[in-house]
């Protein structure tokens, strides 16, 4: 991991430790500064898990903002803002593993089978944004390894974005992304 790469999962926890106070602690001048990249409109994912279990997940699945920007925004909502989960004490911060998923943006699928779609996508490798009739989920290409099939992965997707109907029907848009996964440990 090289030290840009460092420096962003500094920021998260960071930014994570600083919500107990209220204020920052960093300067974000002088961070755009050493790392212009920080500037560019990037889409982030920041995870959280204790003891390898899930303590919280947000993210962003298209860039709208700057990269410093999301991975301050997601990792504070990650924290204390996902619904699944009530938000991180004082003590669990200092437990928590954070991830951050940069991914790059979606790029649409089209399929017309379930046969035609597995060609299409590598498993463990692409996150997936399953959408129909304007409700959406997703799931990061780690997620892949949870599943014993196919179905059972699109099937899960499905649940989790509230989406009604046969697997892979034509009300589906499927779109692909790829991340670079960084990581505490």
């Amino acid at each position: 991991m090289n030290e840009f790469e460092k420096t962003l999962l500094k920021i998260a926890r960071k930014t994570i430790e600083d919500s107990f106070t209220g204020t920052l602690h960093f300067d974000k001048q002088t961070l755009l500064w050493l790392y212009p990249k920080l500037t560019d409109t990037m889409a982030t994912f920041v995870t959280l898990t204790i003891n390898n279990n899930l303590r919280g997940c947000i993210g962003s699945l298209a860039p709208h903002r700057m990269f410093l920007d999301d991975i301050i925004a997601n990792s504070y909502a990650a924290a204390f803002k996902d619904p699944r989960f009530k938000p991180l004490s004082k003590a669990e911060a200092s437990m928590v593993n954070i991830e951050i998923s940069v991914l790059t943006p979606p790029q649409n699928i089209t399929f017309s089978s379930k046969e035609e779609l597995q060609q299409k996508l590598t498993l463990g490798k692409d996150g997936v944004i399953l959408e129909s009739e304007g409700k959406r989920a997703t799931y990061l290409p780690h997620v892949w390894n949870q599943f014993n099939s196919f179905d059972e992965f699109f099937s899960s997707l499905a649940k989790k974005g509230n989406i009604e109907g046969e697997l892979y029907n034509k009300s589906w848009k499927v779109f692909s992304y790829k991340t670079r996964k960084l990581s505490e440990i």
